[in-house]
């Protein structure tokens, strides 16, 4: 009997130790990491900024995934993050691979901000991280990175400084214009005075200043235009047009907008030019008011009388005392009774003349 029992003990053990065996390759989770790549198809794209544009530039690509299969796996997931300046970004997938799919592709968005400057040197980010599913084993991705190329685009405006400028026959005068870069870049812009030859027909001479400009991104520029009348040009009111557009878009085959601005020039006899305008002065500092000395007393004012305490009393101007009404009264009754008896008089003069 012990024996046989010693067998069965013995029968136990063995099939124990088979059954750990089996089950410990089910049970382990150190697979070997995948060797996951992420493959861009563009490296490079081009970002349209105008406005008018949607600004929005897609790139493609695919995520390649070998894997070290095994019972206890299942699933790779592999999650793909995008960064770029800030902007916002759109399509970054999660994408899942088995023993059947080893590729897949992804696409993802930029939205390129309108206005950029065309000097933003901007690279997007590529990165991801992978996941057994089941299991615990996760790790990141080796990235990918792509160029954004901002697009420039052309756009300016131009204005007279002065609705009218005035200039008299036989005489010299000037003309200021106003260019503004309204572009996302650098600008160099020519300029030319559309109608100088009708305007050389009626004895004006319109030349300019200089005949192209420089304008950095966001900036301004005057141009003048120099205006010689002859004698014999009529007194009149005369327009002046000038055109400019952009040499950096000509120097790179792109077209260009002409943008066109009309100023008036006034032709006035000798000696009749308008005074101009006086500047306004700007108004003086104010000055500081002085410190109060903390070691200087209050100087105490003389009490003023109350003007209701002075009863009857005519102030006078030079002496500043007091003077009683009642002479005034008295004197003036007694001019009234000298002035009754002049008028009797000479009543009673009259009558006895009638008479």
């Amino acid at each position: 009997m012990k024996k046989w029992m010693s067998y069965v003990f013995s029968l136990v053990i063995i099939l124990s130790s088979l059954s750990i065996l089996i089950v410990m390759p089910e049970d382990v989770s150190g697979v070997g990491d995948p060797d996951v790549q992420i493959i861009l198809t563009q490296t490079k794209q081009t970002a349209y900024v105008a406005p008018g544009q949607d600004g929005v530039v897609t790139f493609t690509g695919e995520v390649r995934a070998d894997i070290p299969w095994a019972p206890s796996v299942q699933y790779l997931v592999v999650t793909l993050t995008a960064y770029c300046e800030g902007w916002a970004v759109s399509g970054a997938p999660s994408l899942t691979f088995n023993r059947a799919v080893s590729v897949q592709n992804f696409q993802i968005s930029v939205q390129v901000p309108i206005g950029t400057p065309r000097s933003t040197n901007a690279i997007l980010y590529i990165n991801g991280t992978w996941m057994y599913s089941p299991g615990v084993s996760s790790g990141d991705c080796e990235g990918a990175t792509a160029i954004i190329v901002i697009k420039q685009y052309y756009s300016f405006t131009i204005s007279p400084v002065e609705s009218v400028s005035y200039v008299e026959g036989g005489g010299v005068g000037e003309m200021p214009f106003l260019v503004e870069n309204l572009g996302n870049g650098d600008e160099s812009i020519g300029i030319e005075v559309e109608n100088a030859e009708q305007l050389l027909k009626e004895g004006i001479h319109a030349s300019l200043s200089r005949d192209s400009i420089s304008i950095p991104y966001g900036g301004e520029e005057e141009i003048f235009v120099i205006l010689r009348t002859d004698n014999s040009v009529l007194t009149d009111l005369y327009p002046v047009d000038i055109v400019i557009w952009s040499q950096v878009a000509e120097s790179v085959g792109a077209i260009s907008d002409r943008e066109k601005a009309t100023g008036y020039l006034e032709v006035v006899r000798e000696g009749s030019l308008p005074e101009p305008e006086p500047k306004p002065e700007p108004d003086p500092d104010p000055e500081p008011e002085p410190e109060p000395d903390d070691d200087v007393e209050d100087p105490i004012e003389d009490p003023v009388d109350d003007p209701s305490d002075i009863d009857e009393t005519f102030i006078d101007p030079e002496t500043k005392s007091g003077i009683g009404i009642w002479p005034f009264i008295v004197g003036g009754g007694v001019l009234l009774f000298i002035f009754t008896l002049v008028g009797i008089y000479i009543f009673t003069r009259k009558g006895k003349k009638a008479a």
